[in-house]
């Protein structure tokens, strides 16, 4: 893949089609709830999700309190498998962007959705929001429209 191709923007939903499976997400979520469980404040909670494709991968990441959701999707594509390829990129960015999510220092969101190089030439996109869902809920039933999607559906929290 040249550098130009991989900044395509991506589609996770083809480039991703397959849930990790329960002994790498089983792996992926103990490694960053170990790092950065125990510093949320009281009464926020760290929901994960994660998809792989055979290039690609992407893990999603809300953070709770209430009605304040902070979300933050890290995608990355590129060679290599496992923790060795783009699954290891988007591992390791969201570590970093969690370390100051659950932080005293908290960026301010959103956060763009443009690719930038990474190690191993993986290529990785970044988002991130603040997002009041029940207040989107609501206006989308004032306005009679769908409510924008959930990064993790509820249906994926159970």
């Amino acid at each position: 893949m040249s550098s130009t191709a991989d900044r395509r923007a991506p589609d996770p939903s083809s480039e991703c089609p397959t849930p990790l499976t329960p002994s790498t997400f089983a792996d992926v979520s103990r490694a960053l709830r170990s790092r950065h469980e125990q510093r949320l404040p009281a009464g926020e909670h760290l929901e994960l999700a994660g998809h792989v494709g055979p290039h690609a991968a992407i893990v999603v990441a809300v953070v709770s309190e209430g009605r304040r959701h902070r979300e933050v999707l890290v995608f990355a594509r590129g060679a290599g498998d496992g923790l060795d390829g783009p699954l290891g990129a988007v591992v390791d960015v969201l570590d970093d962007v969690l370390g100051k999510v659950v932080g005293v220092d908290r960026p301010a969101l959103p956060l763009d959705w443009q690719g930038r190089p990474w190690a191993g030439g993986a290529v990785v996109f970044l988002r991130g929001e603040l997002r009041d869902y029940a207040a989107e809920e609501a206006a989308a039933v004032l306005l009679d429209e769908a409510p924008p999607p959930r990064a993790i559906p509820p249906a994926a929290n159970d």
